[in-house]
């Protein structure tokens, strides 16, 4: 990384930090910086990955590419190729890890990988994904890694000696906000291990991380390998050694960084291409190869590959590596070291499975341990096992025992076993030994075993089985158990309204959680634990099972110590309320946690309901006063003027002159005279409508120079055929009513005729309003004041207004133009399949006043599902038999095979009118269930041998039918009838002359859950049922009667799910 800045000089004191596999050394040198703070956040330490690594005759080549198209401009290409070279012909790959490096925010750790036509996507594992910060520049760069072993060996195959051509795509290459030509970096590198024959053993080392050095030197102490003796290295021309590293974002032509590769006291380099002073300079260069493969200007990548023989002494076991760099960022992602190493036989232990493998509790069960031996030579010595058992286990027999030619010590009681083999294991082989344990019966569900071989780990040469062990990281291994346990998935928790209705605010809800083991096993020390929302209060635990132990709070359900026995239930049950200001329409879930040292797993059990408020706000219908301007509109578009209105208007509306009442006349007698004024309904009711009582609200404001004083009006509310429905004051007893001085409200109460109070359309098509002026010597003007929600208005109290009259279901969609009930009706709905449910609406002031219609659907687990509106509102032109105050509504649901069996519930909301105060609530449910499936086995025998079945019979033999029904499906039979025919050749006996219900017998239809009582008998082949039985006796004194063609049997209850019955009877051949 380039920077032209200024500079303060500092001396650095010696600061060495150390790690399990090397140490960081800060040099004295000095150092470059502005005043921001740095060096870099640490990132992740390149440290050995002995798993990474490989052991065999054989070596590694390299090779990268870059996606920069520029040392310091933003280029960049969507693609980034490098050639392969150096893989001797008929070698085959043994390893491949393939590494990409970004400058990013956001890390990409899937790439597209491509080479010999073969293109794959790769994934980063979660533990080979890295991300480093300059803290400089607070800028961030990832670093993903990937075993491409497999996908690389089918890209080459058997080496043919030449090159190889690779492509990696689609990485998330993110340009930096500003100074892109300093921190701008993409690129990849692969490191392919190959083996061949006639190559010398070598070990392999992979060393990997994701660290920044910049200004600072970086020491890594490579350990693992033993190179052999003196007598045993080859001689000349034989390589003894490769070393590489993956670094990024270095620059090259530097002349002023003062970095180099420091292997075991000597900088590394080959001219031309790295020189001294400028290691990590974007360059692929592998000095075993060629100079013609060597590739410069691979921007901001740099994979150097260097011949180590001369550095590689006899009998070594670590060697010390110093990256070091000046005014150059450099990350290092990987060093790769190849060495010659003395025989090198890699153990594993593996979990194996035992003729008597661990499974339940209070039993004698063993563990298997295997030893894999994944070479490439034969162990030499002795190999040594501990296991560790848990407290949930002890040995089983003596301390001291055989298994498969292993000796095995208790040496550490009761939990330290160590086992012993002196037999060597060839490459390739594997050997095992069993330990016998005892399961104890409070054993936890889910324990482990630790198990390893340690041989004698002698930093840095592991030697176990006698061999130097190149991978550590697989000689000891967690054998994880899980015993067999209750089963508490089925579980369930339902509430329940006390009020015996639907959840409103206020209510006392119940809920039931029963615990159901289906697994047949005890389920001990169960605990509860369901936090209480906020929108419940009072909880009160009200069922305990025996034993359980409750430690509960105000709001935490805590139930402790529950045993649910073996196919058995247990049932806790408490109530809380709903708080009274919890709002309709909250949707209030409560999660119950079911845990247990003795089952596999939690279990969470959930119940959830939607709070409603069943009584509207109000049952006032509101009916607004619009005065006489033309220009004042209505619901239904009608010139009629003045009017009631079910909109309110939005400002004043005309003034209304009203004469003086010289007469003292009463207006019903001429509603046009002008000291009367009439307000008229419109549009027209279309059905029945109910007037219980009358409010009237003016809010009038006097205008003209009349009358200042009081002002004595009456009012009425008439029908059509102009009778009084409800009236104040017409003869004007009351006296003066109306202050005038200035705007305001006037209230009147009607008094209700109940003679006319029920109108009738057919008769009564609308309301209207009458207004009376009683004052003999004074007129005025009015205008219907609106100022805000102040409107004149009347206000109705009546039972009828908006309703929910129908609510159907159907397994089919609605179409145009037919009736409400045409398609498929549906009385319950399987799994897998769609429901359709139509609810019709009604109001009396017609469809217009219908503003909306909401659907709530729950399923039988309480859960809130979200139907679909798939028919809007629909009148009584598209759905024929609707009357013009109906509207129908569709919504339909998929229904899962997933979703739970049982009744569903679907709650329909019509609301009516623009205040949102008026509405009306139905429910419905339908089941959602599916359907029995049964099958029918038929046998007969020969009564004397009933468990061979026959194919001949002879007169006079007695046989016997044997009917096996079985349910085999998920959903239980909820009527069931048997029935069968009677061969003309037979005749069907009675167990006794006397008795007529013991001729069939039923072998498990009370497990079953199945009664039944006498069957009934056909004498005409099954066409009716009511044959009275005859009995007479054969020649043999067989109870019978030889006109029964049929029987039938009816059954009560339900056939459950998964059960079976036999039914049996006998006959006489004739």
């Amino acid at each position: 990384m380039k920077r032209n800045l200024a500079i303060i000089k500092i001396t650095l004191n010696l600061l060495q930090k150390c790690s399990r596999f090397g140490c960081r050394i800060f040099a004295p040198f000095f150092l470059l910086f502005t005043l921001c703070s740095f060096p870099a956040f640490s990132g992740t330490e390149v440290e050995l990955r002995d798993e990474l690594g490989w052991a065999g005759n054989g070596n590694f080549v390299g090779t990268a590419g870059s996606f920069r198209t520029s040392a310091t401009q933003c280029g960049l290409t969507t693609s980034a190729t490098g050639q392969l070279h150096g893989i001797p012909a008929g070698a085959t790959v043994a390893k491949a890890h393939l590494y990409w490096a970004s400058s990013g925010v956001t890390p990409d750790y899937t790439i597209t990988f491509s080479g010999s036509s073969i293109t794959s996507e790769v994934n980063a594992a979660a533990d080979r994904q890295y991300t480093e910060v300059i803290k400089d520049y607070d800028y961030p760069y990832f670093s993903g890694a990937a075993d491409v072993t497999a996908l690389v060996q089918s890209m080459i195959g058997v080496a043919n000696g030449g090159s190889y051509s690779f492509t990696l795509t689609d990485l998330n290459i993110q340009q930096p906000p500003s100074l892109c030509g300093y921190l701008l970096m993409a690129g990849w590198s692969l490191i392919v291990i190959y083996e061949e024959p006639n190559e010398p053993l070598r070990l392999i080392n992979v060393f990997e991380g994701f660290d920044e050095f910049w200004n600072e030197s970086l020491t890594l102490t490579p350990k693992n390998f033993r190179v052999p003796a003196n007598a045993d290295l080859p001689g000349a021309g034989v390589n003894r050694g490769k070393h590489a590293h993956i670094t990024w974002e270095g620059d090259e032509n530097r002349t002023d960084v003062d970095e180099n590769l420091v292997f075991e006291g000597q900088a590394l380099s080959f001219s031309p291409i790295n020189p001294n002073n400028n290691q990590f300079n974007s360059t692929i260069a592998d000095e075993t190869l060629s100079s013609t493969t060597w590739q410069t200007n691979v921007y901001g990548v740099d994979l150097d590959i260097y011949d180590i023989t001369s550095l590689v002494s006899a009998d070594a076991m670590q060697v010390t590596t110093v990256y070091k760099s000046g005014e150059d960022m450099v990350l290092l992602s990987a060093e790769v070291l190849s060495i010659l190493n003395v025989n090198v036989a890699d153990l594993e232990v593996i979990q194996g499975v035992s003729a008597n493998p661990i499974s339940s509790r209070d039993t004698s069960a063993e563990i298997r341990v295997v030893i894999d031996n994944h070479g490439p030579f034969a162990t030499a010595g002795n190999l040594t096992a501990t296991v560790l058992l848990p407290t949930d286990l002890t040995l089983n027999g003596a301390t001291t025992f055989s298994s498969n030619g292993w000796s095995c010590t208790l040496t550490i009681a009761p939990s330290t076993i160590e086992c012993t083999q002196s037999v060597n294991y060839a490459n390739g082989s594997q050997d095992y030994f069993d330990v016998p344990v005892s399961v104890s019966a409070s054993a936890t569900t889910n324990f482990s075993v630790d198990v390893s071989i340690p041989g004698t780990v002698d930093d840095p040469y592991p030697i176990v089985g006698g061999e130097f062990d190149n991978v550590t990281s697989n000689n000891s291994q967690t054998f994880s158990y899980t015993l067999l346990s209750g089963d508490l998935s089925t579980s369930t928790k339902f509430y329940t309204d006390t009020n015996a209705g639907v959840a409103e605010a206020g209510d006392q809800i119940k809920y039931t959680i029963t615990l159901t083991e289906t697994a047949g096993y005890d389920v001990i020390g169960v605990s509860i634990v369901d936090n209480i929302v906020a929108d419940l209060e009072n909880l009160n635990i009200t069922l305990l099972p025996a034993g359980a132990m409750d430690n509960s709070t105000a709001s935490q359900v805590n139930i402790s110590n529950i045993t649910v026995p073996a196919g058995a239930e247990v049932i806790i049950e408490y109530t809380v309320d709903i708080l009274d200001a919890t709002s309709a329409g909250t949707v209030i879930t409560n999660t119950a946690t079911l845990s247990s040292a003795y089952m596999a797993s939690d279990v969470v059990v959930t119940s959830n309901f939607t709070v409603i408020q069943l009584t509207p706000l109000t049952t006032i219908k509101q009916l607004y006063l619009w005065g006489d301007n033309t220009t004042a509109t209505n619901a239904a578009s009608s010139t009629t003027r003045p009017h009631l209105s079910r909109n309110p208007p939005t400002s004043d509306n005309g003034t209304i002159s009203i004469a003086r009442n010289a007469g003292s006349a009463n207006c019903l007698a001429n509603l046009a005279a002008n000291y009367c004024h009439v307000w008229t309904l419109d549009p027209n009711l279309v059905t029945d409508f109910t007037v219980d009582l009358v409010n009237l609200e003016l809010y009038l404001d006097r205008t003209g120079n009349w009358r200042t004083g009081n002002v004595n009006m009456g009012f009425a509310l008439l029908d059509d055929n102009n009778n009084i429905v409800a009236q104040w004051n017409l003869d004007g007893s009351q006296g003066n009513t109306w202050i005038s001085s200035s705007p305001g409200l006037e209230q009147f109460s009607l008094v209700v005729d109940t003679n006319f109070n029920t109108l009738d359309p057919a008769l009564d098509k609308t309301l209207k309003l009458l207004v009376q002026n009683n004052d003999v010597d004074y007129a005025f003007n009015l205008t219907p004041y609106v100022n805000g929600n102040q409107i004149s208005q009347v206000q109705i109290d009546t039972p009828t207004v908006i309703a929910v009259d129908q609510i159907n279901f159907f397994s089919t969609a609605y179409v145009d133009g037919q009736t409400s009930t045409s398609g498929s009706s549906a009385s319950s709905i399987e799994p897998g399949n769609t429901m359709y449910g139509r609810a019709i609406i009604s109001d009396p002031f017609g469809t217009f006043d219908i503003s909306s219609v909401d659907f709530i659907l729950t399923d039988s687990a309480s859960a809130v599902k979200t139907p679909l509106l798939s028919q809007a509102q629909k009148d009584n032109v598209t759905v024929i038999d609707l009357t013009a105050a109906q509207v129908m509504v569709e919504f339909s649901y998929d229904v899962l095979l997933a979703d739970p069996q049982g009744n569903w519930q679907i709650q329909v909301t019509a609301n009516e009118g623009s205040e949102g105060t008026i509405w009306d609530i139905e429910f419905a449910t339908i089941p959602v269930i599916i359907p029995p499936e049964l099958t029918v086995t038929k046998e007969v025998f020969l009564f004397s041998n009933p468990g061979t079945p026959i194919v001949q019979a002879k007169i006079g033999d007695l046989l016997q039918y044997q009917i096996l029904i079985e349910n085999n499906s998920e959903g239980d039979a909820e009527t069931v009838s048997v029935s069968d025919n009677i061969s003309p050749y037979s005749a069907f006996i009675f167990n006794s002359n006397n008795s007529l219900d013991d001729s069939l017998i039923c072998l498990d239809c009370a497990a079953a859950g199945l009664t039944y009582v006498e069957p009934s008998y056909s004498a005409n082949d099954g066409i009716s049922y009511t044959h009275p039985v005859v009995i007479t006796q054969d020649g043999t004194n067989n109870n019978i009667d030889e006109n029964i063609t049929n029987f039938k049997l009816d059954l009560t209850g339900s056939f459950v799910a998964g059960d079976s019955i036999i039914f049996t009877y006998q006959v006489v051949v004739k």
